[in-house]
């Protein structure tokens, strides 16, 4: 989670902005989402299957 904080910081140096626990927790889920329906759209399927 450090490393998250110093890329931020280091992404936006100009910002006095605190990236606390829930801001990473919010990246991490909007990340994971925005993977997810990527994947979905181009017709990557994760089901039985493919294991």
């Amino acid at each position: 989670m450090a490393v998250v904080a110093r890329v931020l910081s280091f992404a936006f140096p100009d910002s006095e902005l605190e990236v606390g626990p829930l801001m990473t927790v919010a990246l991490f889920c909007g990340l994971g989402l925005s993977i997810s329906l990527l994947l979905a759209a181009g017709g990557f399927d994760l089901g039985a299957g493919f294991f």
